[in-house]
């Protein structure tokens, strides 16, 4: 049984799954799974304050067509804990352009987040994706002096 997308974030935060176990659950989304939780009213906006990167990826699991296997995608944030370049660009690859785009938006915020300049210049090189208002908040909270490199991409 999967988590819903708030349910992941608080489990992982609170210490009790692995990151890669919180993007099971998240990612699992994507082959169909529903939770009544993730409909509630105002779990939207609970999300995007509390996760905005599983926020993200609750926007576009909705508008693609569910997939059978999940796991090309958690493949995808693996080479990026990895940080081999090559890795990410070979496993966004296998993706088909719709859904690579979407992870590609995904992966650009966190990204962004974690401040990983040359993933992040990866992503916006590839495009594809629209800047939503929670990336151009991560954005605005970018310091020159703090992180000079993702401030220049």
């Amino acid at each position: 049984m999967s988590l819903c997308f708030l349910a992941a974030f608080e489990t992982k935060q609170n210490g009790q799954i692995t990151e890669k176990e919180c993007l099971h659950h998240l990612f699992a989304h994507c082959t169909g799974v529903e939770h009544e939780e993730d409909e509630t009213p105002g779990m939207d906006w609970k999300l995007l304050e509390t996760d905005p990167f599983g926020y993200s990826i609750h926007c576009w699991s909705k508008r693609i067509n569910p997939v059978n296997d999940a796991t090309p995608f958690e493949e995808v944030f693996k080479a990026y804990r990895m940080g081999n370049i090559d890795d990410i660009k070979t496993k966004l690859d296998i993706l088909g352009e719709e859904q690579a785009k979407f992870v590609r938006k995904s992966l650009a915020l966190l990204a962004m987040q974690e401040r990983r300049s040359g993933i992040l210049r990866l992503c916006l090189h590839l495009g594809g994706f629209a800047y939503e208002r929670y990336f151009g908040d991560e954005v605005n909270r970018v310091n020159e002096d703090h992180d000079p490199e993702t401030f220049k991409v």
